[in-house]
């Protein structure tokens, strides 16, 4: 029984790593994408705030 409870405790570390590292990579992924949009949006909101204004 205690290898059976062994090999789970194994798998649990293995599974945080997996995570660990897809978390990082979306996190990449958003911070890629929001630079890189960033001035586009800021002129698109730039552009509709300056249309408010009288």
């Amino acid at each position: 029984m205690d290898k059976l409870t062994e090999g789970r405790r194994d798998d649990e570390g293995a599974t945080v790593v997996e995570y660990s590292l897809l978390a990082a990579i979306v996190t990449g992924i958003c911070l890629v994408t929001i630079t890189s949009l960033g001035h586009q949006i800021a002129h698109v909101l730039t552009v509709a705030g300056g249309s408010l204004l009288p």
